[in-house]
């Protein structure tokens, strides 16, 4: 209950910050517009084939290691996953302060700052696993949140970590 109210309120709360980070420019408005019509952007091929195999090489180094500060694994051994990469290695570091979902970031939430934090995983499509997450969720159904992903493999209906259903 508590937390319904708190979202009513943060509603105008939203659009005055919204008025105080400026306009957005033509690229971005299209960008926050389907966001906002599909809860989604999707942009192909965001980053190099090089910068892909540094991320993947430091993502296997964290799955390599042992007793990774805020890391988690299912029971399955199929999604092992690292909150705060960002302080594991200058790649995360990069996708945590990338300029271009800053500036959509910033549009989208009113806000100048935002609390961030990279999480790296790896997920791996295994018989009987539940999936990422540990199966089908959903991680907020009150609060705006904002969220880029980067996957570093192609993605497929055999492998595909994430399902988005579309507004009806």
């Amino acid at each position: 209950m508590i937390s319904n109210i708190k979202e009513v309120l943060e509603i105008p709360r939203r659009k005055a910050l919204r008025i105080s980070v400026g306009r957005p420019d033509h690229a971005t408005s299209l960008i926050l517009n389907e966001i906002h019509r599909n809860g989604f952007y999707k942009a192909e091929k965001y980053w190099n084939e090089n910068k892909i195999q540094v991320a993947k090489a430091a993502i296997d180094e964290l799955c390599a290691s042992t007793n990774v500060k805020n890391s988690w694994v299912d029971p399955e051994k199929s999604d092992r996953r690292f909150f705060f990469s960002e302080k594991h290695g200058k790649i995360f570091e990069e996708f945590k302060n990338d300029p271009f979902i800053e500036k959509v970031r910033k549009f989208y939430t009113g806000r100048e700052r935002a609390d961030k934090c990279v999480l790296a995983a790896k997920l791996i499509s295994k018989s009987g696993n539940k999936g990422s997450g540990a199966g089908w969720h959903m991680d907020s159904p009150f609060s705006l949140q904002f969220k880029a992903f980067l996957f570093l493999t192609d993605v497929t209906n055999d492998n595909g970590p994430l399902e988005v259903i579309l507004p009806t």
